[in-house]
């Protein structure tokens, strides 16, 4: 018993004396990291194909007849042209349904007639090209206004 005190009172006493002692600080600065400021982040660059894919991603899909069905659900974004979107069909039956949702989306413009009267005149707002592996839609343009028509125009026009 007498052994079992001992150790006790000099586990007590180191304990104390622990407690007691100034405590040191053995403990490493950290190399700080500049924190980013808002000058040093680059300026996020959108293209066309960003765009176009937040206009369609949310948008309502006639899928299987099952209520609110998104674009997203069933197309996956695939990287490609900045100008061009490239989606890849998570099953077939999703294809019409998409072309069906894109022939619905319509741009109105005001355009003029020979007379220069006012007409509104119906635009879908983009096209769709069916590949192998991908869905490519692109942003509607009006023939007149394709850069290849305007070419063939000039050369036909008379001198």
């Amino acid at each position: 018993m007498a052994t079992t005190r001992k150790r006790a009172k000099t586990t007590a006493k180191t304990e104390e004396q622990v407690e007691a002692a100034p405590k040191k600080t053995t403990r490493k600065k950290r190399a700080t990291k500049a924190k980013p400021s808002i000058t040093n982040i680059p300026p996020v660059q959108v293209n066309d194909a960003d765009l176009m894919w937040e206009e369609l991603r949310n948008l309502p899909i006639e899928m299987f007849a099952l209520p609110n069905q998104r674009v997203e659900d069933y197309l996956m974004r695939v990287a490609g042209i900045p100008n061009e979107l490239y989606l890849k069909p998570n099953s077939p039956a999703a294809l019409p349904s998409f072309e069906t949702l894109l022939n619905g989306q319509t741009i109105i413009r005001v355009e003029r007639t020979a007379e220069g009267d006012p007409i509104n005149v119906s635009y879908p707002k983009y096209e769709m090209e069916e590949t192998d592996l991908y869905i490519v839609v692109r942003r509607f343009v009006p023939p007149a206004e394709k850069p290849e028509y305007q070419l063939v125009a000039k050369m036909q026009a008379p001198r």
